[in-house]
């Protein structure tokens, strides 16, 4: 087995080996480009290869934040072929891939939250089952786990507890909908303050730009005090998310009318389904999403591991 780089011409194969190793998880070659190769951080000696022959038998995609320092590092991707598994390619991999991200100055690795390029927040464990051993034999620990979640949108009414609550709010002087101008620079800080990916995510959005009535606020005199965002990644219309209250705020409802708002926003639109990928099951999030109907449809589990400074290795 020879253990190289990604090298130019090769993004067929990578495809083909993916889908050949996550058969419920296909990939097209459109998307592959577009979230792995045109990544922002992409480094070819980030993308790992076990060659066998002419036969590509399995690869890792290692990233790191180019100039960030140290900190995290990530594996947005691992893929062995049914062939070559029980044949310590996958340790093989994650041990360069540890090697790469070490000499990058990270002290840890996550699989998989990299924002914006991942294909789903970690290990689904629900679909493979079996990746749990190959992970926890290589040493690493569980973070947390999530679940992604589904709503059927073709039966959408807003719950009337939730037009009362709004009735309520707007007596006391928050106003309630679709974003404008002068609130596009607090929305996106306001993102910001939950991850920078969600700032990202708002800023492009707006950028392309969307309907407005796509990124829903809660404002007050001044202030915004929280925003819901849908269609924001990757254009996809029916993806819900990011979605935040400014935790000064919380327990006032906020959050449950700006979801109901985007979720009647995108009934309204024709939509036959709202999804997101990431969320904690039981979380307070977790429980808000539940009550309005949503879910569960997948489960991941987000791995970890140390880099201590004695494992950096030569790049592989």
């Amino acid at each position: 087995m020879e253990y190289r780089h990604y090298r130019g011409g090769e993004e067929e194969a990578l495809v083909a080996c993916w889908n050949d190793a996550l058969p419920l998880d296909q990939v097209s070659l459109q998307r592959f480009c577009k979230t792995t190769l045109l990544d922002i951080n992409f480094e070819p000696e980030g993308l790992i290869e076990a060659w066998e022959g002419e036969s590509l038998q399995g690869f890792v995609h290692a990233v790191a934040e180019r100039g960030a320092g140290p900190g995290d590092g990530w594996i947005p991707a691992l893929a062995v072929a049914p062939s070559a598994r029980r044949r310590g390619v996958a340790t093989a991999l994650l041990e360069r891939a540890r090697a790469f991200l070490a000499a990058r100055g990270c002290r840890r690795m996550l699989v998989s939250p990299y924002a914006p390029g991942y294909y789903y927040p970690g290990v689904p464990v629900d679909r493979y089952p079996g990746s749990t051993e190959l992970f926890e034999a290589a040493g690493f620990g569980v973070a947390y786990e999530a679940v992604a979640m589904d709503l059927d949108l073709t039966a959408y009414e807003t719950p009337p507890v939730v037009l009362e609550a709004q009735g309520r709010l707007e007596a006391q002087g928050w106003h309630f909908g679709p974003i404008s101008p002068p609130w596009y620079v607090r929305a996106v800080e306001l993102c910001g303050r939950f991850a920078e990916d969600w700032a990202s995510a708002a800023r492009a959005a707006l950028r392309r730009p969307i309907a407005p009535t796509q990124l829903q606020v809660a404002t007050l005199g001044e202030e915004i005090g929280g925003f819901a965002l849908a269609g924001g990644y990757d254009e996809h219309a029916e993806r819900f998310g990011p979605f935040g209250v400014d935790e000064r705020l919380r327990g006032r409802g906020l959050g449950n009318i700006l979801l109901h708002r985007t979720l009647a926003q995108m009934a309204g639109d024709g939509l036959h389904t709202a999804w997101f990928l990431w969320t904690g099951e039981h979380d307070a999030a977790g429980r808000l999403y539940r009550r309005a109907g949503f879910r569960v449809t997948r489960r991941f589990r987000i791995y970890t591991d140390d880099l201590a400074p004695a494992r950096a290795e030569e790049n592989p």
